[in-house]
């Protein structure tokens, strides 16, 4: 007596405990065996194929596992709009998740959705307050918003967490920047510089906090290390013009 392997199709013994042609399991849990080989896949870059395998684990068992896999699949793709419907679906079963509640703020951050990022980012923290890149997001979000104050406490409250986080010094001092506090802002630009020498931006940021508050050779100094590691930064350019006006 025999009969057909449910993935592939083919003729399959019964008491077979797996297909001979494809190794389908004919006794495991079928949900499982498509997120192993979603899983697999995915490690391997092969999305569509991941997203495809984990269709298929949706057919015998819906849970917050199946529904992040596709929604991690369809950001590392860019399709954001079905990554956000997979992580709320995700949240539906389990809304207490935080890693959950980042992924969905991160996606809606790249969709162009700032409230809603917001929201995310605040629930991830509300869940685990130690959570460093949902406060790192939370700055940049609120700075994009033109929140600056909301923004700098993100990047001060990071800092307090690890104060040699090089991308919270660097973006605690463009905040700064950003609301006249240029003392303050070439503070934290000095550290990140301490941290990273190498980074051009950093330098223009740096240059332009010293121009404003007419430290003229500091100013030259720095923007003259931009131009070195960038020669094409026209921004540096055009500030480094305004010393010879």
């Amino acid at each position: 007596m025999s009969n057909l392997c449910p993935n592939c199709g083919k003729e399959i013994a019964v008491g077979w405990k797996y297909c001979p042609f494809c190794g389908f399991p004919l006794t495991e849990d079928k949900a499982i065996y498509y997120i192993r080989k979603s899983r697999d896949l995915k490690n391997k870059g092969k999305l569509k194929d991941a997203v495809a395998y984990c269709e298929k684990a949706l057919q015998y068992e819906k849970n917050e596992y199946i529904h992040k896999s596709l929604g991690d699949s369809y950001y590392l793709m860019g399709i954001l709009t079905k990554a956000i419907y997979h992580f709320r679906k995700a949240l539906n079963y389990n809304p207490d998740f935080a890693d959950l509640h980042y992924a969905l703020a991160v996606s809606y951050y790249r969709a162009g959705m700032l409230e809603e990022a917001v929201e995310s980012f605040e629930k991830t923290l509300e869940l685990n307050e130690s959570f460093s890149m949902a406060h790192y997001w939370l700055g940049v979000v609120y700075y994009h918003m033109g929140k600056y104050e909301k923004s700098i406490e993100s990047f001060k409250t990071l800092l307090i967490k690890n104060p040699q986080s090089a991308i919270a010094n660097y973006h605690l001092g463009i905040a700064l920047n950003a609301i006249g506090k240029y003392e303050e802002a070439i503070e934290y630009l000095k550290k990140m510089e301490s941290i990273d020498p190498n980074h051009a931006t950093l330098f223009y940021h740096l240059g332009y906090a010293y121009y404003m508050t007419h430290k003229i050779k500091e100013a030259k100094s720095v923007l003259q290390k931009a131009l070195h590691i960038n020669p094409d930064d026209s921004r540096v350019k055009e500030l480094l013009a305004l010393f010879s006006q």
